[in-house]
């Protein structure tokens, strides 16, 4: 009997806007469903219910799109870069965009570990003028601390969120609209949403768009 030759995988892709309502969970289950359209047999884990293994680096919240979101999977079978990412995009639902595959040592580390930061580009509709804004976003990055509440898991808890906010600016301003660029804390240690950032330079309402630009490893 053979031995199935194990490979493990890095892909970025892109979850674009007609996949921004996904769930996590139904993300997963979207690339299983590729993996299998594509016939690249993936490895499962042991146990009384095995899992494919494929692991997504990080949830991607309802409404958000991705454009460098990354995932490993494990395959039981050899396949050349630039095969896999033809086979999987020839079945890919529109919306699901691969853009690079490499692979990587089967005992590399797992994505969540090495996650630190990640970057964001969020749209607004605002009636305040740009300089306010402006002005906003420099009062918060010179403070030392910014207490803020928010919910977690139905609770109400207080943090500091200035030191969870790696840099932030004002990427352009016109026409009742802003675009802020964001680079946030993401890792077990410490971790921030865009809407917690804006709620705090009293940017209210829903932003028309939350885009996750980057994804940043502690090898960075």
């Amino acid at each position: 009997m053979d031995v199935p030759v194990r490979q493990r995988w890095r892909i970025t892709f892109a979850k674009e806007k007609p996949l921004r309502y996904i769930s996590h969970l139904d993300l997963h289950r979207t690339w299983e469903r590729v993996f299998r359209r594509a016939g690249i047999r993936v490895a499962y884990s042991q146990g009384f219910n095995p899992q494919p293994r494929i692991q997504l680096a990080s949830a991607l919240p309802l409404g958000y799109v991705g454009s460098a979101e990354v995932m490993d999977v494990i395959l039981e079978e050899a396949i050349e870069a630039e095969e896999l990412v033809s086979r999987l995009q020839a079945v890919a639902p529109v919306g699901l965009r691969i853009i690079a595959a490499h692979p990587v040592p089967l005992q590399a580390p797992a994505l969540q570990t090495q996650l630190c930061q990640a970057e964001y580009c969020v749209q607004i509709s605002t009636s305040l003028p740009c300089e306010e804004i402006a002005r906003r976003i420099t009062a918060f990055l010179s403070a030392a601390h910014f207490t803020q509440e928010r919910t977690r898991q139905r609770r109400r808890e207080m943090i500091d969120l200035r030191p969870l906010v790696d840099d932030l600016r004002l990427e352009r301003c016109a026409d009742g609209e802003a675009v802020l660029w964001m680079r946030l804390s993401h890792s077990p240690r410490g971790a921030v949403r865009p809407e917690t950032v804006l709620e705090a330079l009293g940017l209210v309402g829903t932003p028309s768009r939350i885009e996750r630009t980057r994804l940043i490893w502690q090898e960075d």
